[in-house]
């Protein structure tokens, strides 16, 4: 393929800056709702339930999310697949790439429901998380089918939302998530005083956001009925290309936030027990809620940076992502400051006398924070060059190294030792290969298509 034109290039840039932009702008209105839930309606959740049913609402919510390690990541490979044919204009090629990975999907979705289900019917629960949740058992199993059941429909229904990245229509996917955002912030604020169970805040969470997922796909198809899955659109060859790279992208990104999430929960359960993974569930809930700061930008940029690859605008493509690192290390200095200086005073006013967190502990959470939202963004950037199988290397190696200082941190330091030990690990590993990767890659496409301007320095603004 050769490069677009500077008239296809302009317009190029401009169609891929407008839809961050979109992107950008409606993504600020979820997090409205997502305030409201982590900042309102959670704590409330939490004085209501008191800690130790949090903490076991907690271990139920960490549990669930472990089936994303089933759900392999083909999101990716569609997104990439769309932007091909479109910038092709190949109408057939779009519909074969979306059938054949709804397809897949629903397949791997119901491979890993049979999965889970058969070790929620076999395995005591006290095997994953440790004899001091004995006795536990019927608290934790009604919470864990109905997770189960929700987020196996999500698996399917999240389906519509990669397809969207590859048309460039994240904004669409954020308007939804706002809705789904804020009703499950009313529903948990306004239900949790008449209906005080596990399972009530498992659907306030966890059911409004699929609700939201299932509003946007009628919606999608209702836009381009097209679309709607047939197995004669079904591509054996699409379909091996998608499980190769889906595996890859599940490995990079999922298997790392099951372990930083997930594993590392487990870990705490047994050396802490119930409590101690609520407030480690807290803090993780703020830093998604700040990495959700950067996936505000991350989200649209790598499908534009895919849809920019294919059309060869390197240019564009080195300028997106020196805007992205800049983001990101501003993000990563506020926090460091603002969550050792302010959090102490500030979080038990929001989360109740009950969560008193040291500013050794803020610290330690705003290190790995720092180095996981650095990770985060390069994975991502990563994603959108179409280097998912290196990058799934790095990732892997990194998972393997961060278990280890994460387990001796949390035996001999608790909580803080854990935060250190999981950002040891990211500082060793990912935080300088994966700029490394980026580097090496752009200038060897420099190279091969003779693009002798490419320095982001001289690049102007479309």
């Amino acid at each position: 393929m050769t490069p677009d034109s500077p008239e296809d290039s302009s317009a190029g840039s401009s169609r891929r800056n407008r839809a961050i932009s979109h992107a950008v702008l409606t993504s600020l209105a979820s997090k409205v709702g997502t305030l409201i839930l982590q900042f309102v309606s959670i704590p409330i959740a939490y004085r209501t339930l008191g800690p130790e049913s949090f903490g076991l609402y907690s271990t139920i919510a960490v549990g669930v999310s472990t089936l994303i390690l089933f759900q392999i990541g083909i999101g990716p490979a569609l997104t990439h697949g769309l932007s091909k044919a479109i910038s092709k204009n190949d109408k057939l090629l779009e519909k074969q790439y979306f059938s054949t990975s709804w397809f897949l999907l629903l397949a791997l979705t119901a491979l890993g429901g049979l999965i889970a289900a058969t070790i929620l019917l076999l395995v005591p629960l006290t095997s994953f998380l440790g004899s001091k949740y004995a006795g536990l058992e019927e608290q934790l199993l009604p919470g864990l089918w109905l997770g189960l059941a929700i987020v196996l429909l999500e698996f399917i229904l999240s389906h519509a939302e990669r397809a969207r990245e590859g048309f460039l229509e994240v904004h669409i996917n954020n308007l939804f998530g706002t809705a789904g955002n804020i009703l499950g912030a009313l529903t948990i604020a306004i239900g949790i005083h008449f209906f005080p169970t596990i399972e009530f805040l498992i659907l306030g969470v966890f059911g409004t956001r699929a609700l939201a997922r299932l509003a946007n796909s009628i919606h999608l198809f209702i836009q381009r009925p097209d679309l709607l899955p047939k197995l004669t659109y079904y591509q054996k060859p699409l379909a091996r290309e998608m499980l190769s790279d889906g595996f890859a992208f599940t490995v990079s990104q999922s298997i790392t936030s099951i372990i930083e999430l997930n594993v590392c929960a487990l870990i705490v359960a047994r050396f802490a027990g119930p409590i101690a993974v609520g407030h480690f569930n807290i803090l993780m809930q703020i830093a998604a809620l700040m990495t959700g700061l950067i996936i505000m930008f991350t989200t649209p940029t790598w499908p534009a940076i895919a849809d920019a690859l294919a059309r060869l605008d390197l240019t564009w493509i080195k300028r997106i992502i020196k805007r992205l690192w800049l983001l990101v290390s501003g993000l990563a200095i506020a926090s460091l400051l603002g969550l050792t200086l302010l959090g102490p005073p500030i979080l038990p006013l929001i989360y109740g006398k009950e969560f008193q967190p040291s500013w050794l502990l803020l610290l330690a959470f705003a290190v790995y924070f720092a180095a996981s939202s650095w990770g985060h963004t390069n994975n991502s950037i990563l994603v959108g060059l179409g280097l998912v199988k290196k990058a799934a290397a790095v990732a892997l190696l990194e998972t393997i190294l961060l278990l280890i200082p994460a387990a001796l941190g949390m035996a001999f330091f608790d909580l803080p030792g854990l935060f250190f030990g999981m950002a040891l690990a990211m500082l060793l590993v990912t935080t300088w290969i994966f700029p490394r990767m980026i580097h090496q890659f752009l200038q060897k496409q420099s190279q091969e298509h003779n693009t002798p301007s490419m320095n982001p320095d001289l690049a102007t603004e479309p």
